[in-house]
C-alpha cells in the first residue's frame, strides 16, 4: 500500500513558505473546519498480488529489542530528553502550552503549526488550537518545533484525546464520538486490519517530511494508540526513503500483523527482497523507542494476541507504586516517568502531576 505517492499529493513538494502563503486568511476560532489541501488516502484496493508478502510466521518474528536498565550509557542518553519527550506526548490531553514550555525548558513551541493544519488527510478534519488537528477517524495530531535542535515533531494523541482537554473522565465524555472511533481503531489493529487513523498518520508524516525547511529534521511521538500510529508512520516513511525516522513513544499500542504487512509491502515495492525484510525492519526501526511502565496492560497485549508486537526498542521502567487495575500506570504516564527520571521512584509522582512544576 503506497501512502503519500507523488501522484496523490497536491503540495507534497511545496515549500513551507509557499504553503503558508496559501493560508493567509485564517479563522479566529481555535477550532475550525478545514478544507485547504487535499491529500486523498491511498487506495485500499491496491492488489497485494503484485507485492512480495511475508508469511504470518515471518511477521511474528518482527519484534522490538528490549533495552536493559543496566545499560547505563543508553539509559543516561534517554534521560537527557525523557521528561521533555513525555511532556510532548502528554500535550494532546492537556493542551496547555504553558505546561509544555515549563517541562521542556521552553525549547519546544508551536512553530510550523499552521503547516500541519494546511494538510487535509481525513474526513471531518478540524483544527485544534494553533498547531493541532482531529479527524473523523479518531486521529489527533499536533506539530511542535525546537529551534535549538532544528527538529519538528508530530505528536499523535491516544484514546480519549480530541477537541476537549482534560483527564480520562473529562476527555472521554467531551470527546465521546472521537473516543468511540479510537476504540474501533484499537480493535481493528488487534484483529489484523488497517485503521483509517493509522493510514492518515502515515500520510500526514510523509507529506510534512517534504514540506519542512531543509535544515529541520522530522520526528514523531505518541502515547497509547498515538504511540502505535507514531511507530507505524515512522516505519512507512522509512520504508519509502530508506532512512530511519526518530519515534519516541509512551505506553504504546503494538502493531497488528496487517500493519506490519503494509510496511513489508512498502519495503518490497522499494526493492527489498523477501529474505531481507526481517533484517530491514530491524535496520529501519533502530530509532524507534517505546517507553512503558511495568504493569501497564496496553503495551503488553501481545501476551493475549501473539500476532501483534512493537517494532524498534522497548524500555520497561520499574514501578514501585502500583495502582488499582494498573490504570494510573497508563493515564499518569507523564508524572510517573518524570518522577522516575528525577528521583528514581514513582512513589510520589502525584506531587509533580502537572508539567508546570518544571517551569
Amino acid at each position: 500500500m503506497r501512502i503519500g505517492g507523488e501522484s496523490n499529493l497536491v503540495i507534497t513538494h511545496t515549500t513551507y513558505d509557499q504553503a503558508r502563503a496559501g493560508n493567509a486568511q485564517s479563522d479566529s476560532s481555535n477550532l475550525q473546519q478545514v478544507s485547504k489541501v487535499s491529500l486523498p488516502l491511498a487506495n485500499s484496493s491496491t492488489s497485494l498480488n503484485t507485492l512480495a508478502t511475508t508469511s504470518a510466521a515471518d511477521l511474528k518474528q518482527i519484534k522490538a529489542a528490549k533495552l536493559s536498565l543496566n545499560d547505563k550509557a543508553a539509559i543516561d542518553q534517554i534521560k537527557t530528553t525523557l521528561i521533555a519527550d513525555a511532556a510532548l506526548a502528554n500535550f494532546p490531553y492537556t493542551q496547555d502550552i504553558g505546561e509544555l514550555k515549563g517541562a521542556t525548558a521552553k525549547d519546544w513551541g508551536t512553530g510550523f503549526g499552521d503547516l500541519l493544519q494546511l494538510q487535509n488527510v481525513g474526513l471531518g478534519q478540524k483544527n485544534i488550537g494553533e498547531n493541532g488537528i482531529v479527524t473523523k477517524s479518531g486521529l489527533t495530531a499536533y506539530l511542535f518545533t525546537n529551534e535549538t535542535t532544528k527538529e519538528a515533531r508530530v505528536v499523535f494523541g491516544g484514546t480519549t484525546s480530541g477537541e476537549k482537554a482534560g483527564g480520562i473522565g473529562a476527555s472521554s465524555t467531551g470527546n465521546f464520538v472521537t473516543t468511540a472511533k479510537q476504540w474501533l481503531a484499537n480493535i481493528k489493529n488487534v484483529f489484523s486490519r488497517t485503521p483509517d487513523s493509522y493510514k492518515e498518520a502515515a500520510q500526514l508524516v510523509g507529506s510534512l517530511k517534504n514540506q519542512l525547511p531543509n535544515d529541520y529534521k522530522l520526528s514523531v511521538s505518541g502515547h497509547s494508540k498515538g504511540g502505535g500510529e507514531s511507530a507505524y508512520a515512522a516505519m512507512m516513511l522509512a520504508a519509502k526513503t530508506g532512512e530511519p525516522v526518530k519515534s519516541i513513544n509512551f505506553s504504546s499500542a503494538e502493531l497488528g500483523s496487517k500493519l506490519k504487512q503494509n510496511i513489508a509491502n512498502e519495503l518490497s515495492k522499494n526493492g527489498v527482497k523477501a529474505e531481507e525484510l526481517t533484517s530491514k525492519f530491524e535496520e529501519l526501526s533502530k530509532d524507534i523507542l517505546h517507553v512503558k511502565i511495568k504493569g501497564d496492560p496496553v503495551p503488553n497485549v501481545h501476551k493475549f494476541f501473539g500476532n501483534i508486537s512493537h517494532v524498534g526498542k522497548t524500555l520497561t521502567l520499574p514501578n514501585d507504586n502500583k495502582s488499582a487495575l494498573h490504570l494510573s500506570e497508563h493515564t499518569d504516564f507523564f508524572s510517573r516517568i518524570a518522577s522516575w527520571a528525577e528521583l528514581g521512584s514513582m512513589k510520589h509522582h502525584e506531587v509533580i502531576n502537572q508539567p508546570r512544576i518544571y517551569a
